[in-house]
């Protein structure tokens, strides 16, 4: 009776401890610290000191150190040159727009793709330690007795929002009399979000000039008396607005009051919730508690920046500035040891050849004609500019360039004509870490455009001009076109020790072996193969990158990528890459699986059918039986772990990830079963129960799994396979 009673204990401390730390405990890269004196200023210079600063003069204010453990470099990469379009500057020119994108419009009529400075400018917290700015910092989540309608209202002042009635501005008696704050404060305490982050987002998201924008009138053609406050599904390009009303035409927001109310709470429970719980977290998604970088609530780089200082505002004309609040402030590894500069709007990035077209010319240290001279250039000369002036300065328009024995200095436009490259080489390279491609050789006087990632590949064509800073540069040559300097130590050979002679070669690799378009693990996955798939190999060791070594293949339908070496093997006998070993690939983001050929396991998420793999299999009978060997009539019908399919000659075992007990659906039962499984409750020995109650795949199946069933029950976590 005692030892069923600490079972029983120890059963609850489990479900307990899963709810409370479960954020916390499963990512071994997120740590926090609330004590100042214990920041390392060698790794993280300039943030105590700004810190201190801030206590000083506000003694309740408390500061939680956010370590993402994420390497500076590496952020700025995934914000920018991973995916065009993440971060976007509106009405902004010269530096800050992305050098590949350029003029290309985004979004609307004047949003951009922001360049790496740009991006890195926001991205440092050190640039934003200031009174005004440290809002966007501030955690959002609700505090009993710290808001107030006159607070809101003065968020809301200058918009048709302000001290106005949602009826009388719709002039419609069935929506509410209350006021558009009365609403935001009742929004704010029922779905535990600030009403002052409330406020400035939907100021932030659907206001224009004051006025309402189309998302918020309920006239828009087509979706009339619908409302989307938060641009809830509106994602970027043309038909934004439509998409969003779409979304609030699914929610049923046929109200203003619905769509304050409801869109907050989906702000709160798909960000506040899950660690997204400041302004900036919203923006750049550093946590890794629910993946990273691509969960974010909007592309502007410059709207967590914009509204904490609406919220500053707010609270100082209210005369609370100095009650207590708590900010969290992120920071990085190898983080810049000087703060990241604002990019200048003057002048463009480039990378180009130039040739002097008159003699005597003055290359001066600044962009004005009183500066001193570095160097004189005359006619011919042929010299490397890498700023292009946008704007006047002192009555003439400037170039930034760089002389022959690397000194840099600015020269009046008119005095260069742009040439052909000057190409002394043409070496296929790749980085062998991620790397920083810059405008010019150098560090001190140049610009970053992009991170290049470790095993991306490239032509080479300059090499060992510049010696400078400690490095020799070469200029390289990317396959967009994209050119610039890299550092010489960065980067090899793609052909130092690789083979090409073609041969078939098969995944030994236990789990789904990922194919990228490039030889790195940080890049974009083509499809991906279980064992035993056959591939052709074009092209051995052809890249060492994240550990590994890479090989380029081509699958049966003519697709080329790279793999890990370690994962393939020689095939001495005749068989040859065919239909009858595909790559087995999501018949769509919905219903997704994978074939263990070892194991005789077919991985399913949770709402595949047999109708799903004989999609996949075309032309071969596919049937099933149940976990109890009936025979599965409808084949529409979800299977569950345990059921047996036949695809042809060959049957395999169902793992669905989450079905613990082999019914075919996915419920807080099953999530039961994982605890009382770690307490010695219940039986996971056979290996396809085993493998779908570890939904991590981290060979364990424990109350982190149990927890993330929960989370998919309630729409919270995406359960895959």
């Amino acid at each position: 009776m005692k030892l069923k009673m600490k079972k029983y204990i120890l059963f609850l401390m489990i479900i307990f401890m899963a709810i409370l730390l479960y954020p916390y405990s499963i990512y071994a890269q997120y740590r926090e610290e609330t004590n100042i004196d214990n920041i390392d200023e060698s790794k993280y210079p300039g943030i105590k000191e700004r810190l201190k600063d801030m206590k000083s003069r506000h003694p309740n204010w408390t500061f939680t150190i956010f370590y993402t453990g994420l390497n500076w470099d590496d952020v700025v990469y995934n914000e920018t040159s991973a995916y065009h379009g993440r971060s976007l500057i509106q009405n902004r020119s010269g530096a800050w727009r992305c050098p590949i994108c350029g003029d290309k419009v985004l979004d609307g009529t004047n949003w951009y793709c922001a360049s790496p400075a740009a991006v890195s400018f926001y991205l440092d917290p050190r640039n934003f330690l200031y009174d005004n700015e440290m809002f966007q910092f501030e955690t959002l989540s609700y505090r009993e007795g710290s808001y107030t309608k006159e607070g809101v209202e003065k968020i809301l002042d200058g918009t048709f929002m302000h001290e106005t009635s949602i009826s009388s501005y719709y002039n419609n008696s069935n929506y509410t009399s209350s006021t558009f704050a009365d609403v935001i404060l009742e929004a704010g305490r029922e779905t535990n979000v600030s009403p002052y982050h409330i406020a400035s987002r939907i100021k932030q998201e659907v206001t224009k000039n004051g006025g309402p924008s189309d998302s918020v009138t309920g006239t828009y053609p087509g979706y009339e008396g619908y409302y989307n406050f938060f641009n809830i599904g509106a994602t970027s390009g043309e038909g934004a607005v439509a998409r969003g009303l779409r979304y609030a035409q699914s929610k049923g927001w046929d109200s203003p009051e619905k769509s304050i109310k409801d869109g907050a709470n989906t702000v709160g429970e798909n960000y506040i919730s899950i660690g997204q719980d400041t302004l900036y977290l919203e923006k750049f998604d550093v946590d890794d508690r629910d993946g990273l970088y691509y969960h974010q609530y909007q592309q502007n780089i410059e709207a967590p920046m914009n509204e904490g200082r609406r919220i500053y505002n707010a609270y100082n004309s209210m005369g609370v500035i100095d009650e207590s609040f708590n900010f969290i402030i992120p920071v990085y590894e190898n983080m810049p040891q000087v703060v990241c500069a604002k990019p200048n709007e003057n002048f463009y990035i480039v990378t180009e050849d130039v040739e002097v077209n008159k003699d005597g010319i003055m290359v001066r240290t600044e962009n004005n004609t009183w500066a001193s001279a570095v160097q004189y250039v005359n006619r011919g000369d042929r010299i490397l500019r890498i700023e292009k002036g946008g704007t006047y300065s002192d009555g003439f328009i400037w170039d930034k360039v760089v002389l022959s024995n690397g000194d840099v200095g600015y020269i009046e436009t008119d005095y260069l004509n742009k040439i052909d490259d000057i190409v002394t080489c043409n070496d296929s390279m790749y980085a062998t870490s991620n790397v920083n491609l810059r405008n010019g050789p150098g560090l001190n006087s140049t610009t970053v455009i992009r991170t290049i990632a470790a095993g991306e590949q490239f032509t080479r064509i300059e090499s060992g001009k510049y010696n400078l800073d400690g490095y020799t540069w070469d200029r390289i040559r990317l396959s967009d076109g994209t050119q610039g300097y890299v550092a010489n130590n960065y980067i090899d050979m793609v052909n130092s020790g690789s083979t090409s002679e073609e041969e078939i070669v098969r995944v030994i690799a236990n789990e789904p072996l990922a194919l990228r378009e490039q030889p790195t693990t940080s890049s974009r996955k083509i499809t991906s193969f279980p064992k035993g798939t056959l591939l052709t190999r074009i092209e051995k060791n052809v890249a060492q990158a994240d550990g590994l070594e890479w090989d380029k293949v081509r699958t049966a339908d003519n697709r080329e990528g790279y793999v890990a070496s370690k994962y393939l093997e020689h095939v001495s006998g005749g068989e040859t890459p065919s239909d009858d070993n595909p790559s087995v690939e999501p018949p769509s983001d919905k219903h997704y699986y994978w074939v263990d050929e070892g194991n005789k396991i077919i991985n399913c998420s949770p709402d595949v059918s047999i109708q799903d793999i004989k999609n996949q299999n075309s032309g071969v009978d596919v049937t099933g039986k149940n976990n109890e060997n009936q025979e599965i009539s409808d084949i529409n019908s979800s299977i569950g772990t345990g059921s047996k399919v036949n695809v042809g000659d060959k049957e395999y075992s169902i793992v669905k990830y989450g079905d613990i007990d082999g019914n075919g659906s996915i419920d807080a039962r099953d999530s039961l079963r994982i605890l009382k499984y770690v307490v010695g409750e219940y039986n996971l020995d056979e290996k396809v129960y085993f493998y779908a109650a570890d939904v991590s795949k981290d060979n364990s199946a424990d109350a982190r799994d149990s927890l993330r069933i929960l989370k998919y029950v309630v729409g919270e976590y995406d359960i895959k396979a």
